[in-house]
C-alpha cells in the first residue's frame, strides 16, 4: 500500500494514526483495502478555489495537500478528487459538495460553501462538524481495537441495559 510522505502540519497526528491502522487492517481486509493517491499541489487546489470561489480550512487543504483522494477500510471512507465532488445532490442542500462517503451505507460527507464547515449527510438528516479533524478521528475510533460504538451510543446502550432489568 503505498503512503504520501506524512507532512508536518495540523493534522500530522491523525495521518500516522490512521495510516499506521490501515497498514495494520491488509492482513483482516485485503491489500487494497485502503490507498491513498499522491498529494495535490498547492497551486492545484489554489486554482480549483479561485475558479470556484471557495477556500478550504487549513485540516481540509492538509489533507489533501497529504492525498488527493483516498480509500480507507474499503468503504468505511472514500475521499474524493477535487473533480470528482458532487454538487446539487438530490435532498442535499445546494450548499453543501459532497467530498466523499462514510460508514460505507450511504452516509456522505459535505462542505458547506458558505460556511466553511463539514456535514455528514445520513439519509436526510445533517450532522455539522466543525473541523475535518473530528471526520479523521471518527474514522480512527472505528478502525481502532477498541469498540466501534460512539461513546453517545455507548451510554444510550448502557441505559437501554439497564432499563430492561
Amino acid at each position: 500500500m503505498y503512503i504520501p510522505e506524512i507532512p508536518n502540519n495540523s493534522i500530522t497526528k491523525e495521518l500516522k494514526k490512521l495510516t499506521e491502522l490501515c497498514k495494520k487492517k491488509i492482513a483482516e481486509y485485503g491489500e487494497n483495502s485502503s490507498w491513498f493517491k499522491p498529494p495535490m499541489i498547492e497551486n492545484d487546489i489554489q486554482k480549483w478555489e479561485t475558479e470556484n470561489n471557495i477556500k478550504f480550512p487549513t485540516a481540509y487543504r492538509e489533507w489533501l495537500l497529504f492525498s488527493e483522494e483516498s480509500l480507507i477500510r474499503n468503504d468505511l471512507a472514500h475521499f474524493y478528487r477535487l473533480d470528482d465532488f458532487k454538487y446539487n445532490v438530490i435532498d442535499v442542500s445546494p450548499d453543501l459538495i459532497v467530498i466523499g462517503e462514510i460508514f460505507g451505507d450511504g452516509e456522505l460527507i459535505c462542505f458547506s460553501k458558505t460556511k466553511k464547515s463539514f456535514f455528514i449527510y445520513d439519509h436526510g438528516d445533517l450532522e455539522e462538524k466543525e473541523d475535518f479533524r473530528y471526520i479523521l478521528k471518527e474514522i480512527i475510533r472505528i478502525m481502532d481495537e477498541k469498540s466501534a460504538l460512539s461513546p453517545k451510543m455507548q451510554d444510550l446502550l448502557m441505559q437501554m441495559v439497564k432499563d430492561k432489568k
